[in-house]
């Protein structure tokens, strides 16, 4: 480890599993009578930050006003100026240099095993690669891990630069997760300091009451992550130089932006009940068969699959062709992700909603019969058999039906007031 002080250094410990093995999934490997196991990847860390960074600037830039159709350009110019840039022609460093090192990790035990093999990711997994049947070399539990992050040596860092980075590097442990699963729940955290190491995180960061609950180990309140989001988005906006305003915009941004209009953030608390047993009971949220079945209903009355929004939980990038489902037919996008991502900690769990205008134009929906989905992201509509639907109003439509099917699992999710002035 470096012995320049850090800018914030923190520890982390599973609350759910990790599955975040490499391009054969495996999480340990033998190398020249060695065995090799990963824990958690650094690249994996600034992924998932880099993403949180991008979100909180989009966000700022979309609150000021900017141009809707040179917003995610201008996302992309003032996080590779902050976190670095590998193109083609140019390319820079990041002005800052994260260390993750994997304290103590063990694989997960066999119980653990097959609760996962239910989850939805999972299953999801195994339906498209027959090869792929998920075993203790893939999944594991992470005990401790030291996240450090520090500046480059030689680049000069503002303050204000220092403060998005650290809030985000921040928020994608709070917010996000890391590997497999990572947006229903699975390869969630736990941020750790201990008493004599409090000094760990910046004095701007303790006063969002963040700090204080780290050290003694108590769940995250929903007014310090509010506190968190609201730090994060108003340094943002004084690192994009632009005046932002906390009311929403009629039209939504292009990209997930963390904004007022563009974010809401649900909390949940989990008293005693395991984190790896609410990301089961959201995997089964999003499942048809599985929600009709908690519902009471007829899996052809469930209402996403009546009103043919049930692609706003999730198109991946491919899977089989059985007859039925929702086939993306645009070029230009591949996938797209659930605008739900749910992270699950010691004693609470946050459900995020990101609304943008960034789906593929134009979806298949064949089940015997087949139906034309087209999706105008530029007036943010949906057409469903001719019938106009609000982009935003489709996405609430979904979470609707998300918060009903959580709640009679017994997991009541409330709305948290995020401060944007």
């Amino acid at each position: 480890m470096s012995a320049t002080r850090p800018i914030a250094q923190f520890t982390l410990s599973s609350s759910t599993p990790l599955l975040i093995g490499g391009f054969d999934s495996l999480a340990c490997r033998e190398i020249e009578g060695v065995t090799i196991c990963e824990g958690v990847r650094s690249q994996s860390v600034k992924g998932v930050w880099r993403w949180f960074t991008r979100a909180v600037v989009a966000g700022a830039l979309y609150s000021s006003g900017f141009a809707l159709e040179k917003l995610e350009q201008r996302t992309i110019e003032l996080v590779s100026n902050l976190l670095g840039y590998a193109g083609s022609v140019h390319s820079w460093s990041s002005k800052l240099r994260l260390e993750v090192y994997t304290d103590r990790d063990m694989e997960c035990d066999s119980n653990t095993i097959q609760r996962l093999k239910i989850h939805q990711r999972i299953a999801l997994m195994q339906l498209g690669r027959r090869e792929y049947v998920l075993n203790k070399n893939m999944c594991r539990d992470i005990d401790s891990a030291t996240v450090a992050l520090y500046p480059r040596t030689g680049t000069y860092i503002s303050a204000v630069e220092e403060a998005v980075a650290v809030s985000s590097l921040l928020l994608s442990f709070i917010i996000g997760c890391l590997g497999k699963g990572s947006r229903r729940g699975l390869g969630c955290f736990d941020i750790d300091i201990k008493l004599q190491h409090k000094d760990s995180l910046p004095p701007y960061i303790g006063r969002t009451g963040l700090t204080q609950q780290i050290i003694k180990r108590e769940p995250l309140g929903p007014g310090t992550v509010a506190n968190l989001i609201a730090f994060a988005w108003r340094n943002a906006a004084a690192y994009a130089n632009v005046k932002v305003s906390a009311k929403a915009r009629e039209m939504l941004p292009p990209v997930p932006s963390i904004a007022p209009g563009a974010f809401r953030l649900f909390y949940a608390k989990l008293d005693n009940k395991s984190p790896l047993d609410m990301a089961i009971a959201f995997s089964k949220t999003v499942t048809r068969s599985r929600r009709a079945q908690m519902l009471g209903v007829d899996t052809k009355k469930d209402h996403l699959y009546v009103k043919r929004i049930a692609w706003v939980l999730g198109l991946p990038r491919s899977q089989p062709r059985t007859g039925t489902g929702y086939i993306i037919q645009d070029d230009e996008v591949q996938r797209r992700a659930s605008p739900f991502m749910l992270s699950v900690h010691r004693g609470y769990a946050l459900l995020s909603v990101f609304y943008s205008t960034d789906w593929p134009k134009r979806l298949l929906w064949s089940n015997h019969d087949e139906k034309v989905i087209e999706i105008d992201n530029s007036a943010g509509e949906v057409i469903i058999d001719k019938e106009r639907l609000g982009l935003r109003d489709a996405i609430d439509e979904a979470l609707n039906v998300v918060l009903d099917a959580m709640n009679r699992q017994g997991y009541r999710f409330d709305e948290v007031n995020i401060n944007w002035q």
